[in-house]
């Protein structure tokens, strides 16, 4: 995944650093919950992602969050589609930068 520059207004910027450090750590949690195969939890997380994500200026952590949800939903025991989405998360915060703006 190539790098991804958005733009946020500068007075977002201590917010927008807290919700980016807590969604690396939620990546965490995410595979702790897979392993357990807690689709509930995954699916209410999802469902957060996909709605936060545009609000904070990360539409594409709120598709990818609308997708977590839509497969914890199917409670598969075929965990690889979630594990996709969730390394699609991480590889997603690990290149994104974020540019603050007037």
């Amino acid at each position: 995944m190539s790098s991804e520059l958005v733009q946020i207004e500068s007075d977002m910027k201590e917010l927008v650093e807290t919700y980016l450090e807590n969604r690396k750590k939620e990546v965490v949690h995410l595979r702790d919950l897979v392993s357990q195969k807690k689709w509930d939890e995954i699916q209410v997380i999802g469902h957060k992602l996909a709605g936060n994500g545009g609000s904070y200026g990360f539409p594409v952590l709120g598709n990818i969050g609308k997708n977590i949800e839509d497969e914890a939903k199917l409670a598969s025991d075929d965990f690889s589609k979630v594990n996709q989405l969730i390394d699609q998360v991480d590889q997603y915060l690990a290149v994104v930068q974020v540019e603050y703006v007037d």
